[in-house]
């Protein structure tokens, strides 16, 4: 039994010196290049929108630790942090996803970003004045 304590002692140590694997997986901060959010590292789900002529977004992801690994909808950010994400009309879920050093531990946040449908609202009203009907549009 003492054999195996040390076969396996000596397996998780470098030098003498025992390696711990980090386990923190949160992130530190996230911002987009469009829109905003309140950002908590304990809050895993959003929602924003965005207008029609959105096309992408760029988002930044700071990590706590910086071992963690940072993926978003399962593609790993640049060096800088940052992956950029085209977006659908209507709704589009984005997921990012920090694991710790361990590997296993991981903290995985939703973003649900509604690009709209149209630019604008066209109001029609129709009315009288002076007993003839009036139109009147609001762009």
């Amino acid at each position: 039994m003492l054999y195996l304590f040390n076969h396996l002692f000596n397996l998780f140590t470098k030098q003498n010196k025992i390696l711990i694997l980090a386990s923190v997986s949160q992130l530190s901060s996230i911002s987009f290049s469009v829109g905003s959010i309140q950002f908590d590292s304990n809050t895993y789900s959003y929602d924003f929108s965005v207008s029609r002529s959105t096309t992408s977004i760029v988002i930044s992801a700071s990590k706590v630790d910086s071992t963690a690994t940072i993926r978003v909808n399962g593609q790993l950010v640049g060096t800088d942090g940052t992956r950029t994400v085209s977006l659908d009309l209507g709704s589009n879920t984005v997921t990012v996803a920090s694991t710790a050093q361990d590997g296993t531990t991981t903290s995985t946040y939703t973003f649900t970003i509604t690009r709209a449908l149209c630019n604008f609202i066209i109001i029609i009203s129709k009315y009288y004045f002076n007993n003839t009907i009036q139109s009147f549009y609001l762009i």
